[in-house]
């Protein structure tokens, strides 16, 4: 999900999924997915035109299976997105730390992957 998470919240944003915008994020999720999950499931493999990957099925079937749940998860967390989008707006550099971000993660939200000794 964090790959497509820049996709998505453009989107969210924008209201229109930037295709061109997507397309190093993408080229690479569709090379995680494939490696993951491409020997299980065929339409997550791309598959080859004329000796090119055509990424384009797999894109539109990662968005299909997992683009609802990225939504759903950047819209919980979109207040701290844009807290710690105006913080970075403030400050000279524009630069955070993973610790500054943290001391702005709002009350409820649970942690992340990494962040709590039981993960």
């Amino acid at each position: 999900l964090g790959t497509l998470a820049g996709p998505v919240a453009a989107e969210i944003v924008t209201g229109e999924w930037n295709s061109e915008g997507a397309q190093f994020d993408m080229m690479d999720l569709v090379e995680l997915v494939e490696k993951t999950f491409g020997r299980d499931d065929p339409t997550l493999a791309a598959p080859i035109v004329d000796g090119v990957a055509d990424y384009g099925p797999v894109v539109r079937r990662i968005k299909e299976r997992w683009g609802d749940a990225t939504r759903q998860l950047l819209n919980e967390l979109w207040p701290w997105v844009e807290t710690v989008a105006q913080e970075a707006l403030d400050i000279r550099g524009g630069t955070l730390t993973g610790e500054a971000i943290d001391a702005l993660r709002p009350d409820g939200l649970p942690e992340g992957p990494g962040r709590n000794p039981m993960d």
